[in-house]
C-alpha cells in the first residue's frame, strides 16, 4: 500500500513539472547514467531509451533501443525485442535523410526480422516485408556484409513456406557472395541454406555435398553467437540434415553418427531452439529405423 501511495506521489510531481525540465532533466540522468556505467551502459540499454527519448535525444534513444533489443534476443525474449526495435525504426524517422540513418534501419530491420521469425514463425509474412526491406536498404547503400542476414532471413522465408525454386536462388546468391567475401560464416551459411533446399528437392547427393563442406567450416567458438541471430545453429542443422541424407544413400552408420553428432553439439550450445531442432530430427531419424522407443524419447524431450 505504501508503495502504491509513493508511485502515486511520485507520478503527480513528475506531473507538475514543466516539459522543459523534465526534458533537461531526462537528458542530464541519461547521461549520469551513461557515464556512470561506461563500458557496460548497455545492461540498462532500455532505461537509458527512456531517458534520453523523454529527453528528446532521438539519435542515442534508438542506439540504446537496438541494444536493449539485443538484450531481450539473448534471453529469448523477442516478443520484447520487437518492441523495442519497432519503438527504434518510429524514432529514426526524425533523423536527417542521410547514409546513416539508412544505415541504422537496416541494423534495426535485420534484428527485427530475427525476432519476428522466433516470435511468428519463420514463414510469416511479417517476416518476409521486413526483410523485403531491409534488402532495399542494402542496395541502396551498396556492397555490405549485411546483405548475409538479409539472404538468409528471406530464404528462411520461402523455405518454411515450400516455394523451393526461389529458396535455392536466394541461396545460390548467398553462396556467390559468399565465395567472393571469402568469410567462413557466410560459407557455412550458404551451404546449410542450399544443402536443406537440395534435400526436398530430391538432390540428396547434392545436399550431403554442401552440408559436408558446411560441417568442414563449423567452429563451436566463432560461430555458436549465430544461433542467437538466426533462431538455430548452422552446425546443428548441418549435421542433422546429413544424418537424414547418409540415410537415404544407405550409409546407415554413418547416419547415426551424424544424428550424434548434431545432438552432442546442441547440447554443448544449450540453445533451446537448437535443441529442440536436433531433438526433432533425431525422432524423425529413429522412426525411419524403427526405433519407436527412442523416436518416443526424442520426441518428449522436443516438446519439453
Amino acid at each position: 500500500r505504501d508503495g502504491c501511495l509513493h508511485a502515486l506521489y511520485q507520478e503527480v510531481l513528475y506531473g507538475r513539472l514543466p516539459a522543459g525540465r523534465r526534458q533537461r532533466l531526462h537528458q542530464r540522468i541519461g547521461e549520469r547514467e551513461e557515464k556512470g556505467y561506461g563500458e557496460q551502459a548497455r545492461e540498462i540499454a532500455a532505461e537509458l531509451a527512456v531517458h534520453f527519448e523523454q529527453g528528446r535525444n532521438y539519435r542515442k534513444a534508438v542506439q540504446y533501443l537496438q541494444q536493449a533489443g539485443e538484450n531481450a534476443v539473448q534471453r529469448s525474449a523477442h516478443q520484447e525485442a520487437i518492441s523495442l526495435l519497432t519503438k527504434g525504426l518510429e524514432l529514426l524517422k526524425t533523423w536527417p535523410d542521410t547514409l546513416a540513418r539508412t544505415q541504422q534501419e537496416l541494423t534495426l530491420q535485420i534484428a527485427l526480422g530475427a525476432s519476428r521469425q522466433a516470435a511468428k514463425g519463420y514463414g510469416a509474412l511479417e517476416v518476409e516485408k521486413t526483410y523485403a526491406r531491409a534488402r532495399e536498404l542494402c542496395r541502396q547503400i551498396g556492397e555490405t556484409a549485411l546483405i548475409f542476414p538479409v539472404l538468409r532471413g528471406l530464404w528462411g522465408f520461402y523455405f518454411i513456406r515450400a516455394e523451393v525454386q526461389t529458396a535455392l536462388e536466394l541461396g545460390q546468391e548467398w553462396l556467390t557472395l559468399a565465395q567472393r567475401a571469402q568469410d567462413p560464416a557466410f560459407l557455412l551459411g550458404a551451404h546449410y541454406a542450399l544443402g536443406a533446399t537440395s534435400y526436398y528437392l530430391g538432390g540428396v547427393t547434392s545436399t550431403l555435398g554442401h552440408l559436408e563442406q558446411g560441417i568442414a567450416l563449423y567452429d563451436l567458438q566463432q560461430h555458436r553467437s549465430q544461433a542467437f541471430a538466426y533462431g538455430h545453429d548452422s552446425g546443428v542443422a548441418c549435421f542433422s540434415y546429413a544424418a537424414l541424407s547418409f540415410w537415404l544413400l544407405g550409409y546407415p552408420d554413418q547416419a547415426l553418427k551424424k544424428s550424434r553428432e548434431a545432438l552432442a553439439l546442441a547440447r554443448e550450445l544449450a540453445h533451446p531452439t537448437s535443441l529442440a531442432l536436433a531433438l526433432n530430427f533425431a525422432a524423425n531419424f529413429h522412426s525411419q529405423r524403427r526405433e519407436i522407443h527412442l523416436v518416443e524419447e526424442r520426441a518428449e524431450a522436443a516438446i519439453t
